[in-house]
């Protein structure tokens, strides 16, 4: 999605993403960070029927505890690079998709099957075609320290599947008339916002990329925020019944995920700061999701597969 497309989506999406949770001190005494907004800040047992969130019984996908290097992994690798008949070693930490990097032949097969903390001296060479003329052909020894191992995406993988079960075995006993209307209106802007960007009318952007009318739209627009609402209304309430809180360091660790979400490759490229309300509010947004599934993760009963 163009960048464009994904700050529209931001400002539409984030009118109901705040919670009144007052500041204060958190269990292990550091303070804790005042929530932007009011959401749901009712009795939500009259709403939802929340389903057992602690002890979710379930097989793993992958293996977050490992430490040896496999296809696909995420490293984060110290190199040093001596290039024959070039005096001057090339240092660097870079960090890479093993299968994927891009670098010389045999370099990903090299660090597969080794340890974090593992130093891999590989003896390697450039192609007589490498783009550098003054490294085609020549031999080069790479010295490889593995600094991390990123699992992260099994961890998502896992938190992302409990909490498809917590979300899909609640039950909505029924829905805030003024929530669930405010989302319905802001999932119409959105379409109709990118239709707008690709240049086409309504009912033309409904037929290419959904292949339905624009009589069809309210029903679509509705089913939408009836499952944004249930969803919403399942984190905040686990958020209220655990009593979670959160701090700066909660913010900052969030940070990085939020720009690439966004399509920033850094802060100078954000068009307001992290003090402006929407971007307070969205951030603080992905950090309670982010605690709430991290609690699930935790609490959770993991089987043989």
């Amino acid at each position: 999605m163009a960048r464009k497309l994904t700050a529209l989506l931001l400002g539409v999406m984030l009118l109901l993403c705040g919670c009144g949770s007052p500041a204060g001190t958190s269990a292990t005494g550091e303070e804790t960070v005042e929530l932007v907004g009011q959401p749901y800040d009712y009795d939500l047992t009259e709403y939802l029927e929340l389903r057992d969130y602690t002890g979710i019984r379930y097989t793993p996908l992958g293996n977050s505890g490992r430490t040896v290097v496999e296809w696909g992994d995420t490293v984060t690798l110290e190199l040093s690079l001596r290039i024959d008949g070039i005096e001057e070693p090339s240092t660097g930490i870079d960090t890479i998709t093993v299968g994927d990097s891009g670098f010389l032949e045999g370099f990903d097969e090299g660090l597969v099957g080794h340890d974090i903390n593992d130093t891999i001296v590989m003896e390697l060479q450039f192609p007589e075609d490498y783009g550098n003329p003054d490294y085609a052909g020549r031999k080069v020894e790479v010295t490889a320290h593995i600094l991390v191992l990123d699992l992260s995406k099994y961890r998502d993988m896992n938190e992302s599947a409990l909490w498809d079960i917590v979300v899909g075995e609640s039950r909505v006993l029924q829905y805030p008339a003024e929530e669930l209307a405010a989302y319905e209106q802001d999932y119409r802007e959105l379409y109709e916002a990118f239709a707008r960007q690709y240049q086409m009318t309504l009912e033309d952007y409904l037929q290419s990329f959904f292949q339905i009318g624009e009589e069809d739209l309210p029903a679509r627009c509705r089913q939408e925020a009836e499952d944004a609402v249930k969803a919403d209304m399942v984190l905040w309430a686990i958020w209220r019944d655990a009593g979670l809180t959160l701090t700066e360091e909660d913010l900052e660790n969030c940070k990085q995920l939020w720009l690439r979400t966004y399509g920033y490759e850094s802060e100078e490229e954000m068009p307001v700061g992290w003090d402006d309300e929407s971007v307070a509010q969205s951030l603080q947004r992905m950090a309670v999701e982010r605690k709430v599934k991290t609690l699930l993760l935790q609490s959770a009963e993991a089987q043989e597969g």
